[in-house]
């Protein structure tokens, strides 16, 4: 499956209304387009970790659960994923 197909497979696992729009929401915030039709086997270590910040948030949790999610990632995607995260914080999503 690809990055894309996962996200998917999962909104429709938790039943996300307009799936389609938080797929393609999530895939923009999270950077995640470069790689979003590539196979989740071929994805890098970052790469992964971007797809598994976006799998935790794909049917918009009350709380979120968060260890160390930028460890691996590139110096400037850490910071625009640590940017997303005090997003989330600052929208009244409560962030562990």
């Amino acid at each position: 499956m690809t990055a894309q197909q996962t996200l998917d497979y999962f909104s429709i696992l938790y039943g996300v209304k307009d799936r389609k729009y938080r797929v393609e929401s999530l895939i923009k915030e999270l950077e995640l387009t470069s790689f979003k039709n590539r196979s989740t086997k071929l994805l890098s270590g970052g790469e992964r970790q971007r797809l598994v910040l976006a799998l935790a948030l794909i049917h918009n949790p009350d709380v979120v659960f968060l260890d160390e999610p930028s460890t691996g990632l590139d110096p400037d995607v850490r910071i625009h994923i640590w940017d997303y995260i005090k997003k989330l914080h600052d929208e009244g999503k409560p962030l562990s």
